[in-house]
């Protein structure tokens, strides 16, 4: 229902997202409208802004992932931005990782850069930094 209703009114749709009674329901209707509206591939920027709004833990990290599933062939700096978002820790760290392989591979400048800004604990850095040197042919 809300996978198709986000096509035609996404305004509506996701305001009828907050007067569903239960959180399954609302759960349930927030992947349809993160479907619907990465099927419709308008208005990207908003899906991003509207999802970066709802509560933090786990409809927005699957929201959040459905988006970097969508856009890290077609913009993995963006990608990298959500997955940093992310707010379970292993999963977090396991999409960036995935995420910042192919950087690597693809854009090594870019993805120094955001070796370079990225808070994170040591041993994660540290993982990036060798996938890095890989990627660079071991420099």
């Amino acid at each position: 229902l809300f996978e198709n209703w986000v096509r035609q009114d996404q305004v509506a749709a996701v305001a009828a997202i907050a007067a569903l009674p239960d959180a399954a329901q609302r759960s349930s209707a927030i992947q349809g409208v993160t479907s619907g509206w990465l099927e419709s591939e308008s208005n990207l920027p908003g899906l991003v802004d509207w999802v970066g709004q709802l509560p933090v833990g786990k409809d927005r990290d699957q929201a959040n992932l459905a988006i970097i599933d969508h856009t890290t062939d077609i913009d993995p700096a963006a990608a990298w931005q959500l997955a940093t978002r992310l707010s379970d820790p292993g999963t977090r760290m396991r999409t960036a990782r995935e995420i910042f392989t192919s950087l690597a591979v693809d854009n090594p400048v870019a993805a120094r850069e955001i070796l370079n800004h990225y808070q994170a604990p040591a041993a994660e850095l540290q993982e990036l930094a060798r996938i890095l040197a890989s990627a660079e042919g071991g420099a």
